[in-house]
């Protein structure tokens, strides 16, 4: 076992069962919604069978999808970024008719929006992350003069409220929720220091930096394990200490994006220069490997032209992957799904199934 796997067994202790999956390996296009257009995924439910996302239509648009549904289309402007874990409601902004403004939103799949307003001196609010219970949506506001961003959450018992920090400068967003709301860690790109940050915020402490942290992107349902980027690359954040993942040779650097629950999937970019970009999954098993790798050795059906894979996103049981991809005619969204025994770690019983979440 290694060092990391080691953390992660002491991290998540007590029960542990193994759910073998009943699922093919599969692999699913969006499809686009025109010509020169592209679709995106952006964040998957548990089990990986309801996706949302965007795509480059004329107004900007997104849509909602199902294996056996396909792709739904949303009326434009809308803008899905996040999924509850069950799969039933998405966040993200919609323009509001009563304010004209874009505006974080809480929606049924396919049903009608619930808007949450824009702070005194800000343009626009976007929905990042929506948790659980569907009772907290995080993700930013921005004021579109001079693009400042802060952090903001909503809860069905507090309303909208920016979130501040110390460490928190004029450009800050939130990206992700733990599921019962009380966690929330995100970026801060301007801090005065000229270095960015990861950061998280828990109710009741408040913010603090993550220790090496430059970005925080995923946390885990206890909120526990957050991913990002820090001082040595791709990392995890196991009760506040890091944990680097490693690179895969010949690229630059990775950077963590996206965890499954029970920490043991992570999905993340690697560059390499200006320009070229792809993806990596991470498992204590596999170490970091090319996504494009990790799906064939786990036999996803790939197209044999595709290039390069962009996924941020990995469902919480770990076995499904969102992003865009696409070969040099069209660009699109997917999903892919590998159907190989997961292990999940439980905190004592069965009922941490219901700490399930959607992702980011």
């Amino acid at each position: 076992m290694n060092r990391i796997a080691q953390t992660l067994a002491l991290a998540i202790p007590l029960t542990t069962f193994t759910l073998t999956a009943l699922a093919e390996p599969a692999f699913y296009l969006m499809g686009n919604v025109g010509a020169g257009t592209y679709s995106n995924v952006t964040s998957l439910s548990h089990d990986g069978t309801v996706a949302c996302g965007t795509h480059t239509g004329p107004l900007g648009g997104s849509f909602t999808w199902t294996p056996s549904g396909g792709r739904m289309d949303v009326e434009q402007p809308a803008f899905f970024e996040g999924i509850s874990s069950d799969g039933t409601v998405v966040t993200g902004s919609r323009v509001n008719p009563a304010s004209g403004k874009l505006e974080m939103i809480r929606q049924s799949v396919n049903g009608t929006p619930e808007y949450f307003g824009v702070p005194s001196g800000f343009d626009l609010t976007l929905g990042t992350a929506v948790n659980a219970t569907h009772d907290t949506i995080v993700g930013y506001a921005q004021r579109n003069a001079n693009g400042l961003q802060s952090p903001v959450r909503w809860t069905a018992t507090s309303g909208l409220q920016r979130i501040t920090g110390p460490d928190l400068g004029n450009v800050t967003q939130a990206w992700d929720v733990s599921a019962d709301g009380k966690t929330v860690v995100g970026d801060a790109d301007d801090t005065g220091t000229g270095v960015p940050l990861g950061w998280v915020w828990r109710e009741g402490v408040g913010e603090s930096r993550l220790f090496e942290c430059g970005s925080a992107r995923g946390v885990t349902p206890d909120g526990r394990i957050i991913v990002g980027t820090g001082k040595q690359g791709a990392g995890m954040w196991i009760d506040g200490v890091p944990q680097y993942l490693g690179i895969v040779a010949g690229w630059d650097a990775a950077e963590a994006m996206d965890v499954s629950d029970d920490g043991n999937v992570v999905i993340g970019k690697l560059r390499r220069n200006a320009f070229d970009q792809d993806s990596f999954v991470w498992t204590p098993g596999t170490g970091m490997m090319m996504a494009k790798d990790y799906f064939l050795a786990n036999g996803v059906p790939l197209p044999s032209d595709l290039l390069a894979i962009d996924s941020d996103v990995v469902s919480g049981d770990g076995l499904s992957f969102g992003g865009k991809t696409g070969n040099r005619t069209f660009a699109s969204g997917f999903v892919a799904t590998v159907p190989a025994p997961h292990v999940i770690l439980c905190l004592g019983s069965m009922g941490v199934l219901s700490m399930i979440r959607r992702r980011r």
